[in-house]
């Protein structure tokens, strides 16, 4: 991120969102399903990887495909989604054509949400993705299978310890480790392992968020050291903790 970035952070199990102003990218790709909306009238302008250029209010942009931002916008919301989770695929589906033209036209297919305080980023976001969510929400634990319950119970201090292996959690439940994988995609609708580095990731900010440094916010999510979370962070939104830590508020 450039100075000219600042607004606000939002960091859920399965979506990373920044609402503020957004400064101009070099051409990058990053794993997640990134939506951008520009707010208040303003416009966004996104170029592909061939260099062709829109302008508009909203678009999607597919996983694991080259973009950038090519001019400041003032005031935009940008969410990055893991693609293996049912809203991220719902998303990627909306992408009918390549390029930029395509993202631009795949976004006249989300719905509207209002947003005008960054404090109202938790709720517009989680809205949003509602909007496109298959599967039960995970906040919905009422009608999980205990099973599912006690993994997602367990799940954060192994994330902590630095060790999740699926068998040793399958044991735990009390559920062979296939029948777990497939019913832990079924109920939450994201996979296991991406769900893990969500997780990882999400420890990791919120102590670069308390002032950790990137080598101790790697050991506390369970990276190898400050490289690796940062490779990792940077693959999934096309930025580093360190960026996202300057010029940002967070949202709870």
């Amino acid at each position: 991120m450039s100075s000219s970035w600042k607004g606000s952070v939002f960091f859920s199990d399965r979506v990373f969102a920044y609402l503020g102003a957004v400064g101009v990218t070099n051409l990058h790709v990053h794993h997640a399903v990134q939506i951008a909306l520009a707010r208040g009238g303003s416009k966004l302008e996104m170029v592909d990887r061939a260099g062709s250029a829109e302008v508009g209010s909203a678009f999607v942009i597919p996983a694991d495909t080259h973009h950038a931002i090519r001019a400041p916008c003032p005031w935009a919301l940008l969410l990055y989604v893991d693609p293996e989770s049912d809203v991220g695929a719902s998303l990627q589906s909306l992408v009918g054509a390549s390029g930029s033209l395509g993202w631009r036209t795949a976004a006249q297919g989300l719905p509207s949400v209002g947003l005008d305080d960054p404090r109202d980023l938790r709720r517009a976001t989680e809205r949003l993705l509602l909007a496109f969510e298959k599967a039960k929400p995970v906040g919905a634990t009422s009608a999980l299978h205990p099973a599912i319950r006690d993994a997602l119970e367990l799940l954060p201090s192994l994330v902590r310890a630095g060790s999740v292996r699926a068998r040793d959690i399958a044991r735990r439940v009390g559920m062979s480790e296939s029948r777990l994988m497939h019913l832990f995609r079924e109920q939450i609708g994201m996979p296991l392992r991406p769900y893990v580095r969500w997780l990882r990731l999400k420890v990791a900010a919120e102590q670069v968020r308390r002032g950790a440094n990137l080598t101790e916010a790697a050991h506390a999510a369970g990276f190898t050291d400050s490289a690796h979370l940062s490779n990792v962070f940077h693959a999934t939104f096309g930025l580093t903790p360190s960026e996202i830590a300057r010029g940002t508020d967070w949202v709870e």
